[in-house]
């Protein structure tokens, strides 16, 4: 399992025809059901970093007699996180199997043509190994976002840089607290476009990788095993957009706007003087 994930990122083509000979089904749901727990406990880290940050810096008037409808808060964000965390992941790389298998299976119906199997049989098959491919592919493009979690449960450390700052004693201390801000903003913007770099190629490698996945099981050419699911793809993604923006539309239009008096005054809040 753990060989596989690793081996996939740097020789697809060998891993590919490893998984396809061998057909270990289990082995893939084995795989789906690590990342998931990997994802969680990525999740449960993040949400402990969060949770120490925000206890060890409340203000002084949240503790009593606000310490217990305080700690309700925090153990909800951290309930909230977690829980979350979990259904993202079970969702994502679960019926994730599913829905890759089914969207890949579609867009070949239409643009494979005769190369498209015609026994139900033999599409189902090509379906579960479809399915059976989807986690290994999947972790290509997703290891950056658990990096970037993991890294992120670092920045809440950073205040106590800061608190050391201001028990020093030097005469310029405020100026060196800006340059000091000024410094980690600047790393973490720099932070933030690597990785959107690395995030991108990633995701472009996994595509690569699935369309070469698609060819083996299939049989096809390149063309026809990208070309076929980008087509479905990209209209559940323009449904995506339009049904977002509705959503947008129907909640500012439901939402209304401040009511508009013509400028005659209320007369009630004289009243209420």
């Amino acid at each position: 399992m753990l060989t596989n994930l690793f081996s996939i990122m740097f020789r697809p083509n060998v891993t590919l025809n490893r998984l396809l000979e061998q057909r270990k089904f289990g082995r893939s749901w084995g795989t789906t059901w690590f990342l998931i727990g990997l994802n969680v406990l990525v999740m449960f880290i993040f949400a402990i970093f969060l949770f120490r940050f925000i206890e060890s810096h409340r203000a002084p008037e949240m503790y009593p007699p606000y310490e217990l409808s305080t700690r309700v808060v925090l153990w909800g964000i951290f309930a909230v996180l977690l829980i979350g965390g979990t259904v993202q992941a079970i969702l994502y790389f679960g019926l994730g199997r599913i829905l890759f298998s089914w969207i890949v299976r579609l867009g070949l119906h239409i643009s494979a043509g005769r190369n498209y199997p015609q026994d139900p049989y033999e599409r189902a098959d090509k379906g579960r190994l479809l399915a059976m491919v989807h986690p290994y592919t999947t972790w290509i493009s997703h290891w950056p976002m658990l990096l970037l979690t993991l890294c992120s449960s670092l920045l809440f450390l950073m205040p106590g840089l800061m608190s050391l700052l201001e028990d020093a004693e030097f005469g310029t201390k405020v100026d060196r607290q800006a340059e000091l801000q000024v410094t980690i903003v600047f790393l973490i913007l720099i932070l933030i476009l690597i990785w959107n770099l690395v995030q991108f190629g990633m995701w472009i490698y996994m595509i690569i990788v699935r369309t070469i996945a698609i060819q083996k099981i299939y049989g096809i050419g390149a063309g026809q095993a990208f070309w076929g699911p980008f087509l479905i793809y990209f209209l559940l993604y323009c449904v995506g957009i339009v049904l977002y923006l509705v959503l947008v539309f129907v909640v500012e239009w439901l939402g209304g706007g401040p009511i508009d008096t013509g400028g005659v005054p209320d007369v009630n809040s004289h009243l209420s003087i």
